[in-house]
């Protein structure tokens, strides 16, 4: 079994586990996912199974999400998880306050990740360090949020609803928010909407997903944004071989993938008038 799955994840589990429960279930050998939910987080995930493991780093597709912004503290993790560490005033016409701010935080932006979070610093994940006491320096990284829109307030916390490119950390956005109003701000609560053109309405919770096979979407329509190119039985050959084939190039990529009969084989690149293999997905 070869695609992907989109799972309904609740408040409570880590990502892990909504994966570790899936493998279970089906008797899946290889697993993975395109982006972590905190245990804190609810919303769309999308599991990798199979082969579709395969194609994880070209499935960087923008996120939605619903969250809400909690003025008057500050914890070591940005979110309600953490211990606090201190309390501060929480500004006055807060919803007004909060809309005047939210151009800044719309386009391309140098973002500081949390200093618990997954991003890496010198090979080791920056909440490794952060838990065994270490000072830690997380360097700012360029995001880019395309749309940011306060959806409604109650007593001292903002919700919003945020569009942003890959990699955005939403305990950022709430950190941030705060500082840039003189308090200071930690995120509430968060749900994953969207990723790319997969909605969080067609995800299904652990426990919905009783046959795989019916919810499971293919690899070529999980890359459904890579132009693809479909090729013939002496094309697979060479590319099962290692070789680069010759093949009519699209206009506006230089990655492609390459079908055969509703199978993505590999992922190629272009090079001059050629395309190279650069990972075989589906060849076997």
């Amino acid at each position: 079994m070869d695609g992907i799955l989109l799972a309904n994840k609740p408040k409570g589990p880590t990502s892990h586990d909504i994966i570790f429960d899936i493998r279970r279930k089906f008797g899946i050998k290889k697993t993975g996912h395109t982006g972590t939910l905190d245990p804190l987080a609810e919303g769309l995930m999308i599991i990798l199974v199979g082969q579709a493991t395969k194609i994880s780093p070209y499935m960087h597709f923008s996120k939605e999400y619903e969250i809400g912004v909690l003025f008057g503290k500050s914890t070591e993790t940005d979110d309600l998880e953490g211990t606090q560490v201190r309390e501060c005033p929480v500004p006055k016409r807060l919803k007004e306050k909060a809309a005047e701010i939210l151009p800044e935080f719309t386009g391309v932006l140098r973002q500081t990740p949390p200093v618990f979070s997954a991003v890496k610093k010198d090979g080791k994940k920056l909440y490794n360090l952060a838990r065994r006491g270490k000072e830690v320096n997380a360097e700012p990284r360029s995001v880019e949020i395309f749309n940011i829109d306060i959806t409604g307030v109650e007593g001292n916390t903002v919700f919003l609803r945020v569009h942003a490119s890959a990699g955005t950390y939403m305990r950022s956005i709430a950190r941030d928010m705060g500082e840039r109003l003189g308090s200071c701000a930690v995120l509430s609560q968060i749900k994953r909407t969207r990723i790319g053109g997969f909605c969080l309405k067609d995800a299904k919770r652990p426990e919905e997903l009783t046959d795989i096979k019916e919810n499971l979407i293919s690899i070529d329509s999980a890359l459904y944004n890579m132009p693809g190119i479909e090729i013939n039985e002496n094309d697979e050959k060479k590319i099962r071989n290692g070789m680069s084939v010759a093949l009519p190039l699209p206009g506006n990529s230089n990655i492609v993938k390459l079908v055969r009969n509703g199978k993505v084989i590999a992922i190629g690149e272009v090079k001059g008038a050629e395309i190279l293999v650069k990972r075989g997905i589906e060849l076997f």
